[in-house]
């Protein structure tokens, strides 16, 4: 495929599939005209993903002739079967907390315990709301991640481009608002005052990659600059979740901090990664994993055996997007209602991140075990795809010749560059996003990559953190 049609703009196909999903949609903010997609190879369809559930407690012996003293949550004392004074082990009573001693990861309010010990898996799991419910029963650590195995693969299915990626961890899950909370707490709501080392969140085999000081102003400096940025006003794109917008933040901690976190930049997510203990994955790295690197999916959670596409009635359980229906003709959300919500008397539609997943809670699973690498969030990737796609073998390869933002626009940060100002909005140049994401715009296949400001902000764009 020549890579000269790879880009083309969303224009072309965002009304076909509005219309499809009706008047509910009317109000969703359009899709900014620079957003570029890279067409779809023919779909292959597998069989349905295995359902990935919990492990299960083993029986208690049936031998024992005297039952064991019964745990007390309030006594004061290590008893039945706790493993520290009143927390921890099977018996219904409060996992323990950090620093206390445990057995299994089911003990800890982290969901993590290292060396018999409660700890955190990393800085953003603290077990606050939105750190420790991911997965499908909702009692994962949010920051688990998983290994990828290194390999070759070839770039979005197409020969011109293969690829060899080194091995890698990536995070199980999508960043939370729980998690971003913990960050910005962190640093006391002044993340520009403390920000990422020169150097920070580099990927070890790519130079240049890490963090830049020229970056700095680009972080939000108070708590104020946090609230306007991520919702309603600063959001360049969906802010405004009483008109159609679907911003999870909430200024003190609500009812989304276990959603993945929306309308964030590119800066503050690198600056959480390197915060966190990682980086942000590139984009070689984040398709070697959803590709499931020489297997070649075309949907990240579906072997490449079957030739349909993900459909409403087949599918509803394993992804957060909403899916064609053939019989009603007309997509339809796979998370909460089918349709967006519309006020009778404004025609807006009013219900915010109703349509997301908490991450995890979707069974579709990649080849190596990563939740979501196909719809709730687009993910926000460390490089640039460049124009042409530079085609021949790429090692470890990406694209972070950024330019540096213009010192004096300190302060030039949504709010006041929300709007259609694309000669500000550019300065900082692009990143790719990949993923798809609960808006049916965006398509779920592992071959497209978008290409967005790096300054704007959107509704349905978040990310996840790599790590070596």
């Amino acid at each position: 495929m020549p890579s000269s049609s790879r880009s083309d703009t969303f224009a072309s196909v965002a009304p076909a599939i509005v219309a499809a999903l009706g008047y509910a949609c009317s109000s969703t903010p359009p899709l900014p005209l620079d957003l570029a997609v890279v067409p779809a190879p023919p779909a292959q369809e597998p069989p349905q993903a295995a359902p990935v559930v919990p492990p299960v407690a083993p029986p208690a012996d049936a031998g024992v002739d005297a039952p064991a003293p019964t745990s007390t949550s309030s006594d004061g004392i290590k008893n039945g079967s706790e493993t520290d004074i009143d927390c921890g082990g099977p018996d219904p009573v409060p996992r323990c907390a950090l620093g206390q001693s445990c057995g299994a990861a089911s003990d800890c309010l982290t969901r993590h315990c290292a060396d018999g010990m409660c700890a955190l898996l990393a800085p953003s799991c603290t077990g606050a709301a939105g750190t420790v419910g991911c997965g499908l029963a909702g009692d994962d650590n949010c920051c688990a991640s998983l290994p990828v195995p290194g390999g070759s693969y070839l770039r979005y299915n197409d020969a011109a481009f293969p690829a060899t990626v080194s091995t890698f961890e990536l995070d199980r899950y999508q960043i939370t608002v729980g998690r971003l909370r913990a960050f910005f707490l962190a640093k006391g709501g002044n993340v520009r005052g403390s920000p990422p080392a020169p150097g920070a969140g580099a990927h070890p085999k790519v130079p240049n990659s890490g963090w830049r000081s020229s970056f700095n102003i680009r972080l939000p400096g108070s708590w104020g600059e946090i609230h306007d940025r991520l919702g309603a006003p600063g959001c360049a794109r969906g802010g405004d979740n009483t008109d159609g917008g679907a911003a999870t933040w909430t200024p003190a901690p609500g009812p989304y901090e276990d959603l993945p976190i929306t309308c964030i930049d590119w800066y503050t997510l690198f600056a959480f990664c390197a915060w966190d203990g990682g980086r942000l994955p590139t984009d070689a790295e984040w398709g070697y994993a959803a590709q499931g690197g020489d297997e070649q999916r075309y949907f990240a959670w579906l072997p490449p055996s079957d030739p349909s596409t993900p459909r409403w009635g087949v599918h509803n359980d394993d992804v957060a997007t909403a899916l064609w229906d053939p019989d009603a003709q007309v997509y339809k959300y796979t998370v909460g209602t089918p349709f967006r919500a519309v006020d009778p008397l404004s025609g807006k539609v009013v219900d915010g991140p109703a349509h997301m997943a908490v991450p995890g809670r979707k069974k579709g699973r990649g080849r190596w075990g990563h939740a979501d690498l196909a719809g709730n969030v687009l993910e926000f990737l460390l490089d640039e795809v460049t124009q042409p796609i530079p085609e021949g073998a790429c090692d470890d390869c990406a694209f972070v010749a950024w330019p540096d933002p213009p010192a004096a626009q300190l302060g030039l940060y949504p709010p006041q560059w929300h709007g259609p100002e694309p000669e500000k909005e550019l300065v900082d140049g692009h990143r790719s996003l990949r993923g798809g994401s609960w808006d049916p715009t965006h398509t779920l296949y592992t071959t497209h990559y978008y290409q967005y400001a790096v300054m704007r902000t959107y509704y349905a764009a978040g990310g996840r953190c790599a790590r070596d």
